[in-house]
């Protein structure tokens, strides 16, 4: 690794700061990151780590300043998270100092700076970190919390869709310890009676919204041109796309969401994606990875609904509807109607899933039925503006 020196790093231009990226990135075994991020951690009495927020989560861009990170931490390639020490940020900030005064937006400049000035030279159970997710293509999953956490701000930022990033549930969950989220930010589950006690002494009590390994998404992420009427019920690592409303009642879990406009009255579970301008219903629910040990990922198409009380195991296409109260699970048997409403065939509902236009319903009789789809699945969008 080029030695890194405080007279290496001033540069008249923005050439002169190329050239010396170029070197690094020559440099035997260094590969560019898939993404990268500078945070703040805050960490248990025991220097663990809680939790970690990403002002600004880079992911194939901004290779600079990825380089930079890189050769004053020793970084080559692959996914681990570094501890950055006040002194080491100041140095890095004097690499870009040729940027001052541009003109132009710096972002991954503007977060160190804001880091700098905010951070405490005396600080209690925070750190400043650098996470590195290793490059495109690696099969290497995360390895510490840091990098699980750059992972589900890039979900929540929609640089990534689920299931893309590898942010499943075993991937992750035995990384993340339990943590009491509260008014005061992450506390460690071991540490938070004596905090509450604390809190209550000092006449300013504690509040505690959950106990769990993930927090809130909105606690750290707030996508543009969505509504969350609950903000508890979206963790942190949904991709909620522009236009969707979730309604009080409307759950979105890490590494699934919806991909544009949708209207979310139920639950979209771990690992399910839903289309465009899709409704799911009134505690209606889709099936995902963490149920019953499946690990069919099940995607909804686009002007699809899930009606009320309703749900599926199985993949949707788009113009579908699962009609109110029918649960369509994957070997449910199911009769196939045609146009003219004659029995086609008996099959069961796996053999159907992804395909388009579809009615499910039931019959006079109770059983599961397909027929085509007629009706034309619109949000309102008087109800529907965000």
């Amino acid at each position: 690794m080029i030695q890194y020196t405080r007279a290496t790093v001033m540069f008249e231009t923005t050439e002169g700061l190329s050239v010396y990226v170029r070197e690094i990135e020559a440099l035997e075994g260094y590969e560019r990151p898939q993404a990268f991020g500078i945070g703040i951690a805050t960490t248990d009495s025991e220097g663990n780590l809680l939790d970690a927020f990403f002002p600004v989560p880079n992911y194939n861009c901004n290779f600079t300043s990825a380089a930079i990170f890189a050769t004053v931490l020793g970084y080559r390639k692959g996914t681990n998270t570094y501890t950055l020490t006040r002194t080491q940020l100041s140095h890095i900030l004097e690499h870009f100092t040729v940027f001052d005064g541009d003109g132009k937006t710096h972002a991954n400049i503007a977060a160190m700076k804001s880091i700098l000035v905010g951070f405490p030279k005396s600080h209690d159970m925070r750190e400043i970190i650098v996470s590195f997710i290793g490059a495109e293509g690696s099969d290497e999953g995360p390895v510490s919390l840091g990098d699980i956490y750059l992972r589900l701000h890039l979900l929540s930022h929609r640089f990534v869709l689920p299931n893309t990033i590898k942010a499943t549930p075993g991937a992750i969950m035995p990384k993340l310890p339990n943590v009491a989220w509260t008014s005061e930010g992450p506390i460690a589950v071991s540490e938070v009676n004596t905090r509450i006690l604390r809190a209550r002494l000092n006449g300013d009590p504690l509040r505690i919204y959950g106990v769990d390994k993930l927090p809130h998404m909105t606690d750290y992420v707030v996508p543009p041109g969505v509504r969350i009427a609950d903000s508890a019920r979206v963790r942190l690592g949904a991709h909620v796309g522009e236009g969707t409303t979730v309604m009080p009642s409307g759950f979105i879990n890490f590494n699934a969401g919806t991909l544009g406009e949708a209207m979310i009255e139920g639950r979209v579970s771990q690992g399910v994606i839903v289309g465009n301008k899709s409704d799911l219903g009134g505690a209606a629910s889709i099936q995902g990875t963490m149920s019953g040990g499946s690990k069919v990922v099940v995607e909804i198409g686009d002007r699809t609904l899930i009606g009320a009380l309703a749900g599926t195991g199985i993949s949707l296409g788009d113009d579908c509807i699962v009609a109110a109260g029918v649960y369509v699970m994957p070997t449910s048997m199911i009769s196939v109607f045609d146009k003219q409403g004659n029995l086609k065939y008996g099959t069961q509902a796996y053999k159907l899933s992804g395909e388009n236009g579809l009615l499910f319903k039931r019959g006079q009789e109770g059983d599961l039925e397909v027929h085509p789809n007629k009706k034309a699945v619109e949000l309102n969008p008087i109800l529907h503006a965000n």
